[in-house]
């Protein structure tokens, strides 16, 4: 695995387009490159390293007022490259303007860091505010 990702390993798609090899029907995306998913995002940042899938980040939301980082997935083997940080660097580049760039999160080691080294906050920390959350039984 490079210490640094490839610009020509970064792919990703939008609502609505689609990039080579995968098949969109209305705004839902089925993506052979990930086996079983579909969704309904605003847009998907897929990295392959030599054609292999290493990583993907995933935002929802409306694209105006709120976006939402829902993935940030990589493999254990580029873990630590910069891989994470490019596909959210990337995942979010299209909505600079919006006001509100949101994650939920466990509290899995490491995790805490690497969201605050890309430029998130916790709240109650640094930033002032509220944060509330149901989850499905």
């Amino acid at each position: 695995m490079p210490s640094a990702l490839p610009s020509n390993s970064i792919t990703f798609c939008e609502r609505g387009r689609s990039p080579p090899r995968h098949r969109v029907h209305g705004t839902r995306q089925s993506r052979p490159d990930v086996p079983g998913w579909s969704f309904d995002s605003a847009r998907v940042v897929v990295a392959r390293v030599n054609g292999e899938l290493v990583g993907l980040a995933r935002i929802i939301g409306d694209g105006a007022t709120i976006c939402y980082l829902q993935d940030v997935l990589v493999s254990p083997s580029a873990q630590r490259t910069g891989l994470g940080r490019a596909l959210v660097r990337e995942a979010f580049a299209p909505y600079s303007s919006v006001r509100q760039h949101v994650l939920i999160t466990d509290e899995e080691a490491g995790q805490k860091s690497f969201y605050e080294s890309v430029g998130f906050a916790q709240l109650g920390e640094s930033v002032p505010g509220r944060a509330f959350v149901r989850f499905a039984n």
